[in-house]
């Protein structure tokens, strides 16, 4: 069986507590390890102590990796802006912001965001960070625009309904994250496990929380925001 886990995004104290009531699966998370949440550094080395642990690349890393490999302030700006959290990644490295950024995080850390696939596969499960938007998986060429969804990167950013993943004749269940939801969502063809683990202080219930789905059971795992 396999365990995949939503979106953590710096509540690296709700991730420890969450993985403590998790049988002796595969795991694998479906990315935005970082932002929001005041711990992605440790997010972060938790992971690469953890290679056994599986990561597919969120959109935040994405934004991250942008900034960090070109630091025009632009980016800066749309990063550390307070509905995407980078500057709650940076204090987690404790930035000061007198210097480039850059300077501020581990080259293996930046390794490591920047190595995350776009997607993974296990038997007849596909995992990506956002939902699958019906983009050909033969059309390799990856323009930049992230609303023109006929690309591998809208894994990474589509908000839309899903579409079934069918890859080389072959269907696949597919769980991702990206868009919070009150609760794990669960389709015919897909599940999203992101429930806003580091909204805890939103006042709509189901969010605040960190889940875990096993599948093929479907089994949920939850544990609520503690950082």
């Amino acid at each position: 069986m396999a365990i995949i886990v939503g979106d953590v995004h710096g509540c690296f104290n709700t991730l420890e507590k969450l993985l403590s009531k998790l049988p002796d699966d595969e795991i694998f998370l479906v990315g935005d390890l970082i932002d929001r949440g005041p711990r992605s550094k440790e997010v972060i080395e938790f992971m690469i102590e953890h290679p056994e642990i599986k990561c597919v690349k969120g959109n935040h890393e994405e934004m991250a990796c942008d900034v960090l490999s070109n630091s025009t302030l632009g980016k800066v700006l749309t990063w550390t802006d307070p509905r995407n959290g980078g500057q709650a990644t940076l204090d987690s490295y404790g930035s000061k912001g007198d210097r480039c950024i850059s300077e501020d995080i581990p080259e293996d850390h930046k390794k490591y965001m920047n190595s995350l696939p776009t997607y993974l596969i296990k038997g007849d499960l596909f995992i990506s960070h956002a939902g699958y938007c019906g983009y050909d998986f033969k059309n390799k060429k990856d323009v930049k625009d992230i609303y023109t969804w006929n690309k591998e990167r809208s894994l990474l950013w589509y908000r839309g309904n899903p579409k079934k993943v069918i890859l080389e004749g072959n269907d696949y269940f597919h769980i991702f994250g990206h868009s919070p939801v009150p609760g794990a969502e669960i389709g015919e063809y897909y599940a999203n496990v992101d429930t806003g683990a580091c909204f805890c202080d939103s006042k709509d219930e189901g969010y605040g929380i960190l889940t875990a789905i096993q599948f093929p059971s479907m089994k949920i795992y939850t544990q609520e925001h503690v950082d």
